[in-house]
């Protein structure tokens, strides 16, 4: 968001494994791309690229691995919303031991003891590659909305910014305009010896309406005498990283028997805005463990009558089995994300109870 000078890294030892070309990954909010020239002995002379991006994860737990995969692009990442609490830290810490992490939670303060009864929200964290250890400094500056890193890069040094800004929704003017106070601080601090990039979730868009929040924005922007960074994007960039999993409960057909838990489908889809967070976590923890619990296999089995039997005659029944709701969730993603693999190579010949066949 501030300069858009070339980013030269001195000394630091990269992995020639690593690609060295310009790596873009489309589902960042915004991206930073900045080039830098190593001067280790074995890659001497040779031009090499970092990527810094940005992303809202919107809990860390139950998309560590959309992170791992993020990663796996970028040389340094800013993310925000990692909702951990203080005393959990060493989760973000262990997710990739190729990078380096900094963590700001909400509660550092004065931490959340009981930090398991909970869910935890907002929160920072800042991760860089082993590769650029030498050359990163954490800073001390901002509160927990705010990160701060500097850069020995070169022809000058870097200051990179991370922050989470408040919701106009919910904090109002007040806090809004504290952060972006002591961000003014910050570049005023780091102006003579650093060129500063700003990025984060800012709440706030310079490409919408003039609504409060965009104002502020703008003023914040002309007052510290800011730009945009090189291909900042102007279309939306939000992304629901839980729409597969709100599309399952959205299929459940209601008015049907409640499972052995007492839970009927209308239970999940009137609870939809509160449990997808955490049905996304359990999903994404059973595909990472490989491993299916016992009670998403567990039923009721209730005898059906075949139509016209008699009542009275034990086997004009057959055996119908009530499963859980939760695996019906679960069975439906998997469903949705096996049919366009399975059909175009499936005989036609073998499609009776294929839908639309």
């Amino acid at each position: 968001m501030n300069q858009t000078s070339t980013l030269q890294i001195p000394s630091i030892e990269k992995n020639n494994n690593r690609s060295k070309t310009t790596r873009q990954t489309n589902t960042l909010l915004k991206a930073f791309f900045r080039d830098r020239q190593s001067l280790d002995s074995g890659l001497a002379n040779q031009n090499a690229n970092i990527t810094i991006g940005t992303l809202n994860i919107q809990n860390i737990k139950g998309n560590s691995i959309y992170l791992q995969t993020i990663l796996k692009s970028l040389d340094i990442l800013c993310i925000q919303e990692h909702w951990i609490l203080s005393l959990e830290k060493d989760i973000i810490k262990n997710i990739n031991n190729d990078f380096i992490s900094y963590v700001k939670s909400v509660d550092d303060d004065d931490p959340i003891i009981d930090h398991k009864a909970i869910r935890g929200y907002g929160g920072t964290a800042i991760f860089w590659n082993k590769d650029l250890e030498k050359s990163i400094i954490i800073m001390p500056d901002g509160k927990n909305r705010i990160q701060v890193i500097t850069i020995n890069s070169s022809p000058s040094k870097t200051c990179l910014v991370n922050v989470y800004m408040p919701s106009l929704q919910v904090a109002g003017d007040l806090e809004y305009k504290d952060t972006t106070d002591q961000i003014s601080k910050i570049i005023e601090k780091y102006k003579d010896s650093y060129k500063t990039i700003i990025c984060g979730d800012i709440n706030a868009s310079l490409h919408r309406d003039n609504r409060r929040g965009d104002q502020n924005l703008k003023g914040f922007m002309i007052n510290n005498n800011l730009s945009l960074a090189n291909r900042y994007p102007t279309a939306p960039t939000f992304f629901h990283h839980n729409g597969k999993n709100e599309s399952a409960i959205r299929k459940l057909n209601t008015g049907k028997a409640s499972d052995e838990n007492g839970i009927v489908s209308e239970h999940y889809i009137h609870a939809i805005d509160v449990i997808t967070d955490e049905i996304t976590d359990i999903i994404n923890q059973i595909f990472e463990e490989l491993d299916v619990p016992q009670s998403l296999k567990n039923g009721i089995l209730i005898p059906d009558l075949k139509k016209g039997k008699d009542k009275t005659i034990p086997g004009n029944y057959r055996g119908i089995v009530v499963t859980s709701i939760f695996s019906k969730i679960f069975e439906t993603i998997i469903k949705d994300r096996l049919e366009p693999k399975l059909f175009p190579s499936q005989n036609t010949l073998q499609r009776r109870f294929t839908e639309g066949a």
